[in-house]
């Protein structure tokens, strides 16, 4: 997954987007309201990358968006495994997820589509590990689950600050 790193940042654009990407490259270091619905957890969170002292700010935007979509594709990694995956397999379905077009565009330039990547991959790793999906469910003690629920709820109400989408979870 590490591989993933030096194909995004060579292919990331260093000046100022289109559209919404521009938008949020605009109104971020401000902390603006972009469209509706806000996006207000991305915004926060790219004020942040704003921060660094490095290139440009919207440099430093898409640097953001690309850090959850690498988290992202790590979790997926993650989940994989979790779910019994060969090694291989699950470092395969990673990386090849985080080179398919359409996310790796959304990987490289300011968009809210990573860190929803981001909640709906960590949702279903939380929800696998309190039981749904659990394949070795006898490892776990019921103490041990007891906050699975609420880092669960805490994921899913985050989520829904980013992308409204994520309801549907």
């Amino acid at each position: 997954l590490a591989a993933l790193l030096p194909v995004y940042l060579l292919t990331m654009p260093d000046a100022v987007g289109q559209a919404d990407t521009f938008e949020f490259q605009v109104v971020a270091p401000q902390l603006g309201i972009a469209h509706p619905t806000g996006y207000p957890l991305y915004l926060l969170l790219g004020k942040l990358f704003t921060l660094l002292p490095i290139k440009s700010v919207a440099w430093r935007l898409n640097v953001g968006t690309m850090v959850y979509g690498l988290t992202a594709v790590s979790l997926l990694f993650v989940l994989g495994c979790r779910m019994k995956m060969r090694g291989i397999t699950a470092v395969l379905g990673a990386t090849l997820f985080g080179l398919i077009p359409t996310f790796w565009s959304q990987a490289i330039e300011a968009e809210v589509y990573t860190l929803h990547t981001l909640f709906v991959v960590l949702a279903f790793l939380l929800m696998r590990e309190i039981g749904g999906w659990a394949v070795d469910s006898e490892q776990w003690t019921v103490n041990s689950k007891q906050w699975l629920p609420i880092a669960l709820a805490l994921v899913l109400g985050l989520g829904m600050t980013n992308h409204l989408t994520t309801v549907f979870l």
